[in-house]
């Protein structure tokens, strides 16, 4: 097997390992549904969530785009 059908077999493998937790987890949380907590309530945070996650990985982002820049600046 040459590296690109191994990179796209992992690829596939940890995306449907993630979606099948996911939708545990989305299960678990539906099942807790009554009258205070409600759908409206688990996709807000879903949503929130993933915004918080998003935000929080741009510092990270700037530092690897800085290094990076700064090496090829040094190399040229």
């Amino acid at each position: 097997m040459n590296w690109l059908t191994q990179a796209i077999v992992t690829e596939v493998t940890a995306f449907a390992a993630t979606n099948i937790d996911d939708i545990v987890i989305w299960m678990l949380f539906f099942a807790q549904v009554n009258a205070t907590f409600r759908p409206k309530h688990i996709f807000m945070m879903q949503h929130l969530g993933s915004t918080a996650l998003f935000v929080l990985s741009l510092p990270g982002l700037g530092f690897i785009l800085s290094v990076f820049l700064s090496w090829s600046v040094s190399v040229v």
